[in-house]
């Protein structure tokens, strides 16, 4: 995980670490720990002292998606556009509102670049240090 350094880490353990405020058990896929632990996705939930596991093997991204929940607590892939960080209040949402105005001519210049590569473009607030990730739609598996 995120934390755990080399050594793994259990479910158990995870969620006895959890910092408060925090709702969800959040996953990435990777080639590997370097890879996964690089991903821009999960930038802003590190910031936050959230914890990330590592979904490295191929059969781990089949289990997290099969497991859901883990003790009530649902179980997120990181990598999902459909993540959202729990506590966006109104000015983060006026922030997003502003930032799509803002780059409305850079969102149509991509999304013509890649037309047929991707599914869309959008501005997002979970980054923290990367300018542009590449996130799965909300049904997607990782490549």
């Amino acid at each position: 995980s995120s934390k755990s350094g080399e050594e793994y880490t259990s479910l158990d353990k995870y969620v006895e670490g959890m910092p408060e405020g925090q709702k969800e058990i959040y996953y990435v896929a990777g080639e590997g720990r370097e890879k996964a632990a690089m991903s821009p996705v999960i930038e802003k939930l590190t910031s936050r002292g959230y914890e990330v596991l590592f979904a490295t093997e191929p059969l781990d991204e089949i289990m997290f998606e099969s497991l859901r929940q883990f003790n009530d607590i649902t179980v997120k892939d990181a990598a999902k556009e459909s993540l959202k960080v729990e506590d966006e209040d109104e000015d983060a949402k006026k922030q997003k509102e502003e930032m799509e105005a803002s780059f409305k001519e850079t969102i149509g210049y991509l999304e013509a670049l890649l037309s047929g590569k991707i599914q869309k473009v959008t501005v997002s607030n979970l980054l923290v240090d990367s300018p542009a990730a590449l996130v799965q739609g909300a049904y997607g598996a990782s490549p």
